[in-house]
Order: structure tokens, then C-alpha cells, then sequence
């Protein structure tokens, strides 16, 4: 099994690169910096490999995971996409039909700019067994890391596959992509957390569940995954992890709005409820150099 260094590599001589400079000047990127992509010291990032899939003319789904095989020509494009649009006229509304429009609107921008439009970005996203369905990837959770915003751009977000959970099936439902050790017991790095937002549920959190959290402080937010556990009757959001930094709970103040801490520069609020997870296979992670024996 090859792994996402060896695709770009691969895809980099088939289009006529001869050097890895030569395709990184291609792309306005600095050569050192795509060099440790094709080399798997840097994991791949879903933005990157969309610029670099782009130019190669392969898929950034295969360049990331191997999905399926490199695009050839002859294919019937034409026919899975109208079948495509057909399906989205009867789909509901929800994260199936979310997913294929964001196919539908990328199909549409790249012939609006003039360029072809790959039969493998259509088939990764839409051929798939039909008991799954698609939740979009809007964000990353990892604890320690405060940014101005949790939610990525849009055109960032990607659809992955997910088993439905028929409770769960009439709510808008979204994926995080995990980061860091703070539940590496649980969810390890990479791993995906399907979840649903907690004002859509008519209930609260019970314990021993997995939430999201956000924790805000002086205009920047920390988004993290916790385990909600109710203890002599004091909420707490535990980490479930073996690193030695990320043991403590935080106790969730009672009486406080927002779960507003006492010290009124932070405030701490559970988000949304974690109802699935995904985990890609180490050799199919972007950037991994493992390989499948």
C-alpha cells in the first residue's frame, strides 16, 4: 500500500515534473516546504493537497487516502453527475444532501475557470456503499491551541463517510478532525469525531458522554473534546488521556451563565455532543510514512 508521499510523488513524475523544485515553483510554493511533503516528514493538509491534485490532475481524496484509482479517461463523468443531481432534487435536507451540493458547486466553479473536472473528485465523494452517508469536516478540536475561530472557511470544509445513527438522523450532524493527545485514550490523533450541536438535542449532556467544548479568553477560543462526568453532583469535563499534561478536569461552574467562569475573563460552554468517530488506517493518514505489510 502506498502512502500519500509515495501518490505525490508518483503523481508529480507523471505529469512530466522532473524535480520536485521545478513542481513547487509551479505551484508558488517553496520548494523545502514541498519537499517535506514528498518526502512524508510534513503531514498534507486537505487545502494543500487540493492546490497540488489540482495541477497534477489527479484527486486530493486519492493523493490523502488512495480512495479508489487515479482518474483515465473515457469515463462516464457525464452520467454519474446528472444521476448526482437527480438524487439532490429528492435528497431532504441534511449532511447527504450538504455534501453533494459542495460536489455539485465545485463542479461548477472549476468549468466556470475553464478547467476539467476530475471523475475522482465526483466518485470519492458519491461512490460509496449506500449505507453511509456524508458529514462535512468543518473544523479541528486540540486542546491548548487558541485561535480567533474554531469553524475553517468553507471551501475548506470535506465531506467524509459515516455510519447513520438512526436517533440521530434528523438532526444536522458535522465532523472535527481531532488533534493533539488529550484523548488519545479514546479518539488518538487524526481521528474524526462525528457530532451533533447541543442546542438541536432536547436534552442535556449525560454522563460518561463525549462533548465538545469551547473555552473563550480575551477574544480567542479553544475548541476540545471531553468526557461529561457528573461527580457528587459537580459537572466535569474529563480528558481521557495517557499524557501527563492533559489529566486535570475542568469543574463546570454551577449558577454562572454560560458556564462563565469566576475569573469573567474565561468563559467554558459545551457545544455539541460527540455521536460517532472515525479513525483513517495509519498507512492512509496524510502524510504518514507507514505502509501496509
Amino acid at each position: 500500500m502506498t502512502t500519500t508521499a509515495d501518490r505525490l510523488r508518483e503523481a508529480r513524475e507523471a505529469a512530466g515534473f522532473a524535480t520536485a523544485a521545478d513542481f513547487a515553483r509551479s505551484v508558488d510554493v517553496k520548494p523545502v516546504t514541498y519537499r517535506t511533503h514528498e518526502s512524508g516528514h510534513t503531514k498534507l493538509k486537505a487545502a494543500t493537497a487540493q492546490l497540488y491534485a489540482d495541477r497534477l490532475g489527479v484527486s486530493a481524496a486519492w493523493l490523502l487516502y488512495g480512495e479508489s484509482e487515479a482518474p483515465h479517461p473515457g469515463s462516464d463523468l457525464e452520467e454519474l453527475e446528472s444521476d448526482l443531481r437527480r438524487r439532490i432534487e429528492s435528497e431532504p435536507p441534511g449532511p447527504q444532501r450538504d455534501a453533494w451540493l459542495k460536489v455539485i458547486a465545485k463542479i461548477d466553479r472549476t468549468r466556470a475557470a475553464g478547467h476539467a473536472f476530475k471523475q475522482m473528485d465526483l466518485q470519492s465523494t458519491y461512490a460509496v456503499p449506500t449505507d453511509l452517508h456524508f458529514v462535512l469536516v468543518r473544523g479541528a478540536v486540540e486542546a491548548g491551541a487558541w485561535k480567533e475561530a474554531i469553524e475553517w472557511p468553507e471551501d475548506d470544509w470535506y465531506p467524509v463517510p459515516a455510519v447513520p445513527m438512526p436517533a440521530y438522523t434528523d438532526l444536522p450532524q458535522f465532523a472535527l478532525e481531532v488533534r493533539g493527545p488529550s484523548m488519545n485514550a479514546v479518539y488518538p490523533d487524526s481521528s474524526m469525531v462525528v457530532c451533533v450541536f447541543l442546542m438541536h438535542l432536547s436534552r442535556e449532556p449525560r454522563s460518561g458522554e463525549r462533548v465538545v467544548v469551547e473555552r473563550r479568553r480575551r477574544g480567542f477560543v479553544e475548541a476540545t473534546v471531553k468526557e461529561f462526568v457528573v461527580e457528587d453532583g459537580v459537572p466535569k469535563l474529563y480528558p481521557r488521556s495517557d499524557h501527563p499534561q492533559h489529566q486535570e478536569p475542568i469543574v463546570v461552574q454551577t449558577g454562572l451563565h454560560d458556564g462563565e467562569n469566576e475569573n469573567q475573563d474565561e468563559q467554558t460552554r459545551i457545544t455539541a455532543l460527540v455521536i460517532g468517530s472515525f479513525r483513517p488506517e495509519p498507512f492512509l493518514q496524510p502524510g504518514s510514512r507507514a505502509r501496509h505489510r
